[in-house]
């Protein structure tokens, strides 16, 4: 049949009885297990200072009167008071205790208390999700709301009080229920115990916040860690004997985090750097590929830097159309190149060119817009050796022109085109 244990009601003191305090951590025993031990073997002489056994061993065997559960562990209250402070500049500090969020610069030394009404909630993970797949957030209130969810659920000047079957409910849509139900190991969790980890975060990160205005918030989870089993163990010496109590129950373990966004203007130089030093690396690597490793690159490079003329073959050209003409010489008029030269002269006199010239003309510009559109990439003002028949043509008439430009005797650029 089913053995029916000793239940005891305990209080806060006796739960945390032979434990010291830990901030972020607390225990809350489920099952003790009295073991009354005598002591074992002592070194000495006459043994010559060896021992088989351990310090201390056991009376007789443990019987189950030894064992008592504490009654109603999902009925006790914690309060849940907890703080942070971030870690980078500007340094701000705040509490759960202040509803208002207590911020505190760190040279002054001064409190800046704003009111915002800062809105408190916990995250039932287990809860319905919404149509994003988000879990339900349910709001803190100021006291208890029988109705609710939670219903020992509120919120305090100095923290959050809640109680254990709320936790285990937060953690576990069975909540109180799920002390009892039997575990993997055959065990339940009121009797080998668990480890409970709340989270707080931290948030005021929203959208298009870009000068962080928004209120700062924070929210409670919980969730069990992948353990079977958790005890202490603790002893009153009684003499020469002891008394050893083994002790389960659930670990709670408080893990406070979260992100506060700030404007910092150190940091956003710093972003902005990193991002102009990114957008310089992705634009040399986009055009390494486009100019060197794809089909088309040599018409990429055109479009991209558009080659222009020679400007210091302009000025020598210049140079001598003034020798050539001296005090006549009219730099509207006087023109560098052959096709300009022969345009400028037949508007001059209202005639139209030679069939020689007009080719020179339209191959001209020919290569003007390719050198613009990149249609035709042998055909370009830069001229290289990979030069078609139409560039080939055009440097040979503008060869040409240069040394007849040196020649004073002749005026008529028709003459040499």
């Amino acid at each position: 049949g089913i053995t029916q244990s000793t239940c005891e009601y305990w209080d806060g003191p006796s739960l945390t009885r032979g434990r010291t305090p830990i901030p972020g951590a607390l225990f809350l025993p489920t099952r003790v297990t009295t073991i009354d031990q005598k002591q074992g073997c002592v070194p000495s002489a006459e043994n010559r200072w060896t021992c088989d056994t351990k310090p201390y061993v056991d009376k007789g065997p443990v019987l189950p009167n030894n064992t008592i559960y504490v009654a109603d562990i999902e009925r006790f209250t914690l309060l849940i008071g907890h703080a942070f402070e971030t870690e980078e500049k500007p340094y701000i500090s705040g509490s759960s205790g202040h509803f208002d969020a207590e911020f505190i610069r760190s040279k002054e030394l001064a409190g800046i208390r704003l009111s915002k009404n800062l809105p408190k909630s916990v995250v039932a993970k287990f809860a319905h999700y919404d149509h994003m797949g988000r879990p339900n957030v349910h709001p803190i209130p100021k006291r208890p709301d029988p109705d609710s969810l939670f219903p020992s659920l509120r919120s305090l000047s100095i923290g959050d009080v809640v109680s254990v079957g709320d936790l285990l409910k937060l953690a576990d849509p069975r909540g109180a229920l799920l002390l009892d139900v039997p575990l993997s190991n055959n065990q339940t969790l009121r009797r080998g115990g668990a480890v409970l980890r709340i989270t707080v975060e931290y948030d005021n990160v929203a959208s298009f916040d870009l000068l962080g205005n928004t209120p700062i918030t924070y929210q409670l989870s919980a969730s069990f860690l992948p353990m079977l089993e958790y005890k202490i163990m603790y002893e009153k010496e009684i003499g020469v004997d002891r008394i050893l109590r083994n002790v389960h129950g659930i670990f709670v373990l408080v893990n406070v985090l979260g992100r506060v966004r700030v404007l910092d203007f150190s940091h956003l130089m710093a972003m902005l750097t990193q991002a102009m030093v990114s957008f310089a690396i992705a634009n040399s690597i986009t055009d390494f590929v486009m100019r060197y490793c794809l089909p088309e690159g040599k018409a990429y490079s055109l479009c991209k830097y558009q080659p222009s003329i020679d400007f210091d073959e302009h000025r020598r050209l210049r140079k001598k159309l003034r020798r050539k003409y001296g005090e006549e010489y009219e730099r509207l008029h006087h023109k560098n190149l052959p096709h300009a030269d022969i345009l400028s002269k037949h508007v001059a006199t209202r005639s139209q060119p030679t069939e020689e010239n007009l080719l020179l003309i339209l191959c001209k510009f020919e290569q003007r817009l390719n050198s613009i559109d990149a249609m035709d990439p042998g055909n370009t003002l830069k001229q290289d050796d990979e030069a078609d028949r139409i560039g080939d043509y055009l440097r040979e008439r503008e060869l040409k022109y240069q040394g007849a430009s040196d020649e004073s005797e002749t005026s008529d650029a028709e003459a040499y085109c």
